[in-house]
């Protein structure tokens, strides 16, 4: 495609659209996909660790309760009196029991056990067996530390348990105290700490399950930390559905183990990329679809303008942009098309001139007559007159021979000077056609004498004056003179003759074609001078019917370098 080769315009801005659409696109999609992942998954880190904050001061309070009880129920002294093996009523045993722990009795079930194991009083149905024995276990713990202690079960209906001996002065052990927590009672503890969408598990020091909200899924999760905890790799649980969070409870020594869903899982974040990418391949393909559309619209006007332009190198002036939009590449192709019409103008302007100029020229030689030939004849007639003695003749010959020679010159400008003795020549033999009734006086200043000016200018402008402004006038009168009128000299011709009529003075000073037959020599220098210097220059007319014509012709002031050298420059710089 020619609209995309390289280097084009077109390329240019295909290219430079579709990365403004797509590098924002693509940059944009891939960070708010790993935004919005990162986002959530600091969002479940902060929730985790609100519920784990949460199930921590649940189980301090707990135990705090459970550890206040205990210690009320060994200070009991019914209590001691029935662990000793005083004979105390049942009823009044439980009474007291109850009295001592309060409100803690929601939290677990109180148990008294004498000496050997056996079961005294309850006030649940937490570790049912009526007898444990002191060489093991629970009880032997206690015997042994002879202190109060928060330990895990090794029955499967209670969670764990807080416990304490019972102990005479001298120290002798009388007895136990056991608050047995259930799963049950420990499960009401717990509620509304943690999300039940997680599951929360509680371990014992030994890593021993003691609470599972979720216990179907949490036997193997508990395995798996452990072989972990051994391996000593994080605790991350087993398989990506889940993220799990850690956290040992100083107060108790029991281990937190917290379950949350993973909100993106393998399957998900796989789902979402191919989400992401079908809608990047979509927006690629907008991008594409829309960038060509949009190039091309932009970049054929200006293919346009650049072919009208290639066209325009070749020669081919007539091209013209069609103007079908109003925007700025519009208002282009409107100023090519003005520009076009203006050169094209222009160039008929100067075939025109140079037409007119050409024409001018053939007049100027249609007006000469065969210039070599006349000044061969002329001279023959001026030995002649010399022979016979007529001297009007031989002078009439010599001026026009020298007018002859000065205009066969080859050169298209000469000095004023040279213009002012050729009309003084033409005058001379003018004078002697016409019997002395006219006198001609040049009154140029010697600084304008050399100035260039176009080769036969002036004579025109004093022929015109001898044949129509004197006439028939015995005491014509004619004057040639020069003057500088800013940067411009102004070279006239006036005579006193009979004037122009107002309407034939306002036909010459018109610019275009002559009447056939009328002042064809003031058109001719009017033309030569607008075409070598522009329209501001040129012959101008004024007149009084009866007292006489000024012809005028007016060009820029410009001096010959090689003339007057040596001269004196006049007083104003000028050196014409």
């Amino acid at each position: 495609m020619k609209a995309f080769q390289k280097g084009s315009f077109s390329r240019q801005v295909f290219l430079t659209m579709l990365l403004v659409a797509l590098v924002p696109m693509i940059l944009f999609s891939g960070t708010m996909l790993l935004t919005l992942i990162q986002r959530v998954h600091v969002q479940i880190d902060e929730q985790a660790a609100l519920e784990l904050a949460q199930v921590h001061e649940t189980l301090e309070i707990t135990c705090g309760s459970l550890e206040n009880s205990v210690r009320a129920l060994v200070d009991t002294p019914l209590a001691a009196q029935a662990l000793a093996g005083g004979k105390i009523s049942e009823q009044a045993l439980y009474r007291a029991m109850l009295d001592a722990i309060g409100d803690d009795s929601e939290l677990a079930d109180f148990i008294l056990y004498d000496v050997k194991g056996k079961r005294v009083m309850a006030t649940g149905r937490t570790l049912a067996a009526q007898t444990l024995s002191p060489e093991w276990g629970m009880l032997r713990r206690l015997r042994e530390t002879g202190r109060y202690m928060l330990m895990d079960s090794q029955d499967g209906d209670a969670v764990f348990c807080a416990a304490s001996p019972v102990l005479t002065q001298k120290g002798d052990t009388t007895g136990y105290v056991v608050a047995a927590v259930s799963p049950e009672q420990f499960a009401a503890q717990l509620a509304g700490a943690f999300n039940r969408t997680g599951n929360l598990m509680v371990l014992s020091p030994y890593w021993h399950l003691l609470y599972a909200s979720q216990p179907a899924q949490s036997k193997a999760a508990v395995l798996a930390l452990r072989e972990q905890l051994l391996a000593g790799r994080p605790l991350e649980g087993e398989g990506d559905a889940y993220k799990t969070y850690t956290e040992a409870d100083p107060a108790t020594g029991f281990t937190l183990v917290l379950q949350r869903p993973q909100l993106f899982t393998m399957e998900m974040r796989q789902a979402y990329y191919l989400l992401g990418g079908i809608i990047t391949l979509l927006g690629v393909g907008m991008s594409l679809w829309g960038t060509m559309l949009f190039s091309r619209r932009l970049a054929k006007p200006v293919g346009a303008i650049s072919t009208a332009m290639t066209s325009v190198e070749h020669g081919d002036f007539s091209v013209r942009l069609k103007k079908q939009r109003n925007d700025e590449l519009g208002r282009l192709a409107r100023g090519f098309n003005r520009m076009m019409n203006e050169y094209q103008s222009s160039v008929e302007r100067s075939v025109s001139r140079q037409k007119e100029l050409n024409e001018a020229r053939i007049r100027l030689m249609q007006s000469q007559l065969n210039p070599h030939f006349l000044y061969n004849t002329l001279d023959s007639v001026r030995w002649l007159g010399v022979e016979h003695h007529a001297p009007q003749i031989s002078a009439l010959a010599t001026g026009l021979a020298d007018l002859l020679r000065k205009s066969i010159a080859g050169e298209e400008f000469v000095l004023l000077q040279s213009e002012l003795e050729l009309v003084e020549s033409y005058v001379e033999i003018q004078s002697i056609r016409f019997e002395d009734r006219f006198t001609c006086e040049i009154d140029v200043e010697e600084k304008f004498q050399s100035c260039i000016v176009p080769k036969l200018m002036l004579q025109p402008l004093v022929e015109n004056a001898i044949l129509h402004g004197l006439g028939q006038q015995e005491d014509g009168y004619i004057k040639v003179s020069a003057a500088q009128e800013g940067d411009d000299l102004v070279v006239s011709v006036t005579d006193n003759g009979v004037g122009i009529p107002p309407e034939t003075v306002e036909s010459l000073n018109r610019i275009g074609a002559p009447a056939p037959g009328q002042h064809l020599g003031l058109y001719n220098v009017d033309t030569i001078l607008r075409l070598h210097f522009g329209s501001p220059y040129g012959v101008h007319v004024t007149s009084t019917l009866g007292e006489g014509s000024c012809v005028s012709m007016r060009l820029p002031l410009v001096s010959s370098p090689t003339v007057g050298k040596g001269r004196e420059q006049n007083a104003d710089g000028t050196g014409c």
